[in-house]
């Protein structure tokens, strides 16, 4: 193991801010005692899917990407995920399947804020996806 790769795989919290990337890059296997990630502000993100490659990950914070319209259902992979928080998202309509966010069993948090489309399907159609987290909060704007 190089020593890049060392520090890599005791890095506990990230946060990306501000950065051009498409899509969250699928495999990240050095990322293993990773405990928060933050994205902010990366204004070309429109995929976002997880590979179990962060087991530890239990802090998981997306504010600010207007592209990103859905998560999609590898967040499933986060199994120690304990607060998931989206914030600022005019486009972002839907959540992962209810299988994957039911497989989310260490999830007791759930912050939607400033998210109009999901706001609406979140008390609708997608209730059933979220009403297991013991702490919901999905509030129009800041």
């Amino acid at each position: 193991m190089g020593l890049v790769e060392m520090q890599l795989s005791d890095l506990r919290e990230i946060e990306i801010a501000d950065f051009g990337i498409e899509a969250f890059p699928p495999r990240l296997d050095n990322l293993i005692s990773l405990e928060r990630l933050t994205l902010v502000r990366c204004k070309r993100l429109q995929h976002l899917n997880f590979s179990d490659a962060m087991p530890k990950l239990q802090d998981l914070w997306i504010n600010d990407c207007p592209l990103l319209e859905a998560l999609l259902d590898g967040l499933r992979n986060l199994v120690s995920l304990q607060e998931l928080h989206l914030r600022n998202y005019e486009k972002l309509e839907h959540l992962p399947s209810r299988d994957a966010m039911r497989r989310l069993t260490k999830l007791w948090k759930l912050d939607i804020i400033g998210c109009p489309k999901l706001q609406e399907s979140c008390t609708n159609s997608q209730w059933s996806k979220i009403s297991h987290i013991p702490r919901i909060e999905v509030v129009l704007n800041e």
